[in-house]
């Protein structure tokens, strides 16, 4: 992958949680608690799988 995929992915990633975190604030004060539990727990495993890609992006960059 060369330097520019890999901004380009940093960068789509970083337009997503933006996008989500305009969600957050909208919707965290309308949930009850059961969803917001879920709510929070779906933003967690999405933040953990896009460091993951990230992380996989930097190292096959650096093998590169």
């Amino acid at each position: 992958m060369n330097k520019i995929d890999l901004e380009d992915a940093i960068r789509i990633v970083k337009d997503y949680l933006d996008l989500m975190w305009a969600l957050h604030e909208h919707y965290e004060g309308t949930l009850d608690v059961e969803l917001l539990h879920q709510y929070r727990l779906g933003i967690q495993t999405f933040l953990l799988a896009a460091q993951d890609e990230i992380d996989k992006l930097k190292l096959d960059e650096e093998t590169e």
